[in-house]
């Protein structure tokens, strides 16, 4: 949206972070259901970036369960960097 909120922007971000993941490592949807135990239509809803039915903690789990730790964190910190210059 035009005004996005701050869990709006972490929620976008895990998204993104997330979609990069299927797509580099060429993964199907089916791939990513059997990786994550996350079922076909809300996998399609965090690919096209549809927020509204997740939490952050449950993304950072699916993103925990497609990748490296330690890529998660620039995820968030692009998220964070999107906070500040929302209130700045």
């Amino acid at each position: 949206g035009k005004n996005p909120s701050p869990d709006q922007l972490i929620k976008f971000e895990l998204c993104q972070y997330i979609t990069n993941l299927i797509d580099h490592n060429e993964l199907t949807l089916l791939d990513v259901q059997e990786i994550t135990s996350v079922n076909l239509a809300d996998i399609s809803r965090i690919k096209n970036c549809q927020l509204d039915r997740f939490t952050i903690d449950r993304l950072i789990k699916i993103c925990f369960s497609l990748g490296k730790k330690q890529d998660l964190v620039q995820a968030i910190e692009n998220a964070n960097n999107r906070i500040r210059r929302l209130i700045a």
